[in-house]
């Protein structure tokens, strides 16, 4: 006869507990590695996520293609027949298995409140829990200090102390000594290299601690940009950063991505945040004829974003010509530019090549002030001196990295989510909105 021991898992399903066999086995019965392996979800995670990645891959940009106002509905359909092409394929232990997964969950949830269920529930409504299991915990990144402690100000929640040491090879550790708590929400933005190890190594050190949620808001996503091979035997580079960030977290908070693919790659719900809006804040409330000017066309939409916050003026772009990462040639359309506040909305300024010489074009054209604005300051090298000496009134940029033009900042955005955007990953295959 065919026995099959009752497995303890943590709500995660990533771990096994233990094993334990009815009471008619003998207790000195030894189960043998390679079962224990068989049984553990973490690597039946690891094959069904091979499989299933093309399904729901297909899945959501159908859904992302159906709800945007520009695709037909052929997509969809598209869509769908790919998804019943590949499922018929499927072997039918993968199919047992998706299925006795959904009735282990369900049958957990009936059994007792989830951390699912009290996430779903608004700040206000989790406040009645006396479970201290249940409250959060702010856990911050070295580059975003200033971030987490404005959020966890606002929100009123703890905030943890992280500990960083350096060894003489050039590795570094991260502790987390004082957390206590069952939800961590680590808020980091992943800047460097150094930035994404110190990022996992957090992710890791709460989970050892005993959180069961990990939330993980990364303001600003280096490697981005990298979101394709452009050559051959190029990485994807977005993608291998998204794929290893998403193995010890349970949700994904990116705030204005360079791409807003990005939420493919990973294997979490993703979350995206838009913080454009807030910029307008910043802007002195005198602009004269004011014009929002977007360095190309594809950020039209993030000036227009910041002029409908500030509330007038007009929206333009250049006509950039790049040649290189460095090398840009810009041109100015036929707006009227004499005696205007001109306002250039970008997402990122890096070495600031690309925005100096905006603003010496601006100037040359007779602009009355010209105000640089970003999302994600970078100024790597020189780039602030570069801005400065063409003639900047102010540059004005979030703190979704900490810098000294960092006057606006995303926790706002982030609280908001806190307060009440939680929900199950089902719901929240793709979430970009303004708040």
């Amino acid at each position: 006869m065919t026995i099959f021991p009752d497995m303890v898992v943590n709500r995660h399903m990533t771990r096994i507990h233990a094993v334990r066999w009815p009471r008619s086995v003998s207790s000195s019965v030894v189960l043998p590695q390679a079962i224990i392996k068989m049984f553990s979800w973490t690597a039946w995670d690891q094959a069904t996520r091979r499989l299933a990645h093309p399904i729901w891959g297909s899945i959501r940009s159908g859904i992302m293609a159906k709800n945007r106002s520009d695709q037909s509905g052929k997509d969809w359909d598209a869509r769908m027949t790919e998804c019943r092409n590949f499922y018929s394929e499927i072997p039918i232990w993968f199919h047992c298995r998706c299925f006795a997964r959904c009735v282990f969950e369900y049958d957990q949830r009936l059994s007792e409140p989830s951390s699912w269920d009290l996430m779903s529930k608004t700040k206000a409504e989790r406040s009645f829990c006396n479970d201290s299991r249940y409250v959060d915990m702010i856990v911050p990144g070295s580059a975003s200090q200033a971030l987490a402690a404005a959020v966890a100000k606002a929100q009123s929640i703890p905030l943890a102390t992280v500990h960083y040491q350096q060894f003489p090879d050039g590795e570094r550790l991260c502790r987390v000594a004082d957390f206590d708590s069952d939800t961590a929400v680590i808020i980091g933005s992943a800047e460097s290299d150094r930035a994404w190890v110190e990022l996992l190594q957090l992710q890791d050190a709460v989970r050892e601690a005993g959180a069961e949620r990990v939330v993980t808001v990364i303001p600003y996503m280096s490697y981005a940009r990298q979101d394709q091979a452009f050559k051959f035997g190029e990485p994807n580079s977005a993608r291998a950063m998204a794929r290893a960030v998403s193995t010890t977290t349970d949700h994904i908070i990116l705030i204005d991505p360079h791409e807003d693919n990005l939420d493919s790659y990973f294997d979490v719900p993703v979350n995206i945040y838009s913080t454009a809006h807030l910029l307008a804040d910043a802007l002195p409330t005198t602009l004269c004829d004011p014009l929002f000017l977007a360095p190309d066309a594809g950020a039209v939409e993030l000036a227009t974003c910041v002029r409908d916050s500030y509330g007038s003026g007009k929206t333009d772009y250049f006509l950039k010509t790049r040649h290189s990462g460095e090398e840009v040639d810009l041109t100015t359309r036929d707006t009227e530019l004499s005696d205007r506040d001109v306002v250039v909305v970008d997402d990122i300024i890096a070495t600031g090549s690309t925005l100096s010489q905006a603003v010496d074009l601006l100037n040359d054209a007779g602009a009355s002030r010209v105000f640089a604005t970003c999302i994600h300051p970078l100024l790597v090298q020189n780039a602030r001196t570069k801005l400065e000496a063409a003639g900047v009134e102010q540059i004005i940029a979030t703190d979704t990295l900490e810098r000294d033009v960092s006057v606006v900042s995303a926790a706002p955005v982030i609280g908001a989510f806190l307060e009440g955007s939680w929900c199950e990953p089902k719901y929240s295959l793709y979430h970009y909105t303004q708040i």
